[in-house]
């Protein structure tokens, strides 16, 4: 036990001593002022005898709070986490589902905007501020911060892949294939992607992330944020658990900051 906290119980027990002292001397005056055989209003005036008898509440729950503010400024701070729930779903048949959430839901909070530019909160504000949709992070992004030729080579390198990656249900029987729609980024609901997809995904944003360190175009908030690169981890050190086929994630059309 350190010499700090032994200094902080003896100065908390004189502070109770003075305390329990200053209360009995309260309640010792008050009684001698209803055992006196004549009144003492004159001396002292009725309010005064109350506010007296309140003292000694006032004073201990002034204790009280004192005491209980410095064991919270003692206390570690907790940090709630859903990796357990995100773990209870793991449990499921989709196992995958718990690779994608892990690192998109962690504590780290996303960095502020660079240039102050957003693209509103749905598809009609985002055009009406110039944003333009990328494929890559399912997101309408100010223009300054998309470069749509790493996106174009991204995607044709996914749709190499043999099986195909989009999908809108999780059970991956319904194939989402009109490109068409998904480049518009007006689409609506979930869409459910593979591990390959994924992954590449990860590899063609931090390249992103990369040219903007070496005088690019800036990366929006979410790109930069410490949480989208732990996502990214845990996606690529669980590849060798899973099949490049497996459904790995879902995601909906998102409104980024830059």
């Amino acid at each position: 036990m350190s010499m700090a906290f032994q200094k902080g119980k003896t100065v908390w027990r004189t502070m109770f001593a003075y305390t329990i002292r200053d209360a009995s001397q309260s309640y010792t005056k008050l009684a001698n002022i209803e055992s006196a055989s004549e009144p003492l209003v004159d001396e002292i005036p009725k309010s005064e005898a109350h506010g007296a008898a309140r003292l000694p509440y006032f004073l201990l729950g002034f204790l009280l709070a004192v005491v209980f503010s410095s064991i919270i400024l003692f206390i570690k701070p907790i940090h709630v986490s859903t990796t357990g729930l995100v773990r209870i779903a793991a449990t499921g048949p989709h196992k995958a589902q718990y690779y994608y959430e892990i690192g998109l839901f962690s504590n780290d909070n996303d960095p502020e905007p660079l240039l102050n530019k957003g693209c509103g909160s749905n598809v009609a504000e985002a055009r009406a501020a110039g944003c333009v949709f990328d494929i890559l992070t399912t997101a309408w992004t100010p223009p300054e911060c998309v470069d749509l030729s790493v996106t174009e080579e991204w995607l044709q390198k996914v749709l190499e892949h043999a099986k195909w990656p989009y999908y809108l249900d999780q059970a991956a029987t319904i194939p989402q294939k009109d490109l068409s729609l998904l480049l518009s980024g007006e689409w609506k609901g979930e869409l459910w992607s593979t591990m390959h997809l994924h992954q590449w995904h990860c590899l063609y944003v931090w390249r992103r992330m990369h040219m903007a360190y070496l005088g690019g175009n800036p990366v929006d908030t979410v790109i930069r944020g410490l949480r989208h690169s732990k996502h990214c981890e845990e996606m690529m050190m669980s590849g060798e658990k899973h099949s490049p086929d497996d459904i790995a994630g879902v995601q909906s059309v998102y409104f980024r900051q830059c």
